[in-house]
């Protein structure tokens, strides 16, 4: 059993999928790649994707959420885990620093885009996204390098401000997984990123759906009154 692995998560982005692939194939002897296909009706990864044995794929026929890779993690048998979301293209070089980076300080959630709470403003607002630099963030987002032990502490933090499970968190799941860092998150300086056409896109992009950010600002201001990210 390899001692890392990379997590895809992919909804309704196929082609994304098939270039991220392309990449991590390079580092499949290094790596377990797992592929969560979170698309649903007509859209089927299986169906568009070319799936090869060198990664695992995992089919719910449902919309699990981006959140299920971090819950699915806190149980893999592996001591470095680097999640990545279907909207940002990573190169080689990218992958390695961060991984590099995790195993040398793993009580950290290290990344390479992340947002600073601005704890002065009312309703202390997440000010991001913060890349192209080396520094101590409060949330890291898209890329997310940890292990098993922080994500299993994530779905502690999400009982402690009153989920009743993780189903239920919503699109929070970055925020909890950088609360539960036993460290401050860093956040990576890297060449410029490369992202999906669609990451802005209406429809495909989580964060232009209804309520996104109302969600994600209650939960700061719990995480806040329980005394994290001071």
């Amino acid at each position: 059993m390899k001692k890392a692995a990379i997590l895809l998560t992919n909804y309704l982005r196929p082609k994304s999928l098939e270039r991220q692939l392309a990449t991590f194939k390079a580092v499949r002897d290094e790596f377990e790649i797992y592929v969560i296909d979170n698309s649903i009706r007509d859209v089927n990864l299986r169906q568009r994707a070319n799936i090869e044995n060198w990664y695992t794929y995992i089919e719910h026929g449902t919309n699990l959420g981006a959140g299920y890779r971090f819950l699915m993690s806190s149980g893999l048998p592996h001591d470095f885990l680097i999640a990545v979301d279907d909207d940002i293209f990573l190169t080689v070089d990218q992958l390695l620093l961060l991984y590099e980076a995790l195993r040398s300080d793993p009580n950290r959630v290290h990344g390479v885009w992340g947002q600073t709470l601005d704890l002065q403003l009312k309703g202390h607002p997440l000010k991001g996204g913060i890349f192209k630099e080396t520094k101590a963030v409060h949330v890291i987002s898209r890329v997310y390098a940890y292990t098993p032990q922080i994500s299993l502490r994530s779905i502690c933090v999400a009982r402690d401000v009153g989920f009743d499970s993780w189903w239920h968190i919503g699109p929070t799941d970055d925020i909890l997984l950088s609360a539960a860092s036993f460290e401050s998150p860093l956040c990576h300086a890297v060449d410029e990123l490369s992202v999906c056409e669609t990451a802005d896109t209406e429809g495909i992009a989580t964060w232009r759906t209804d309520g996104f950010f109302a969600a994600r600002d209650v939960l700061i201001e719990k995480l806040l009154r329980l005394g994290f990210f001071h």
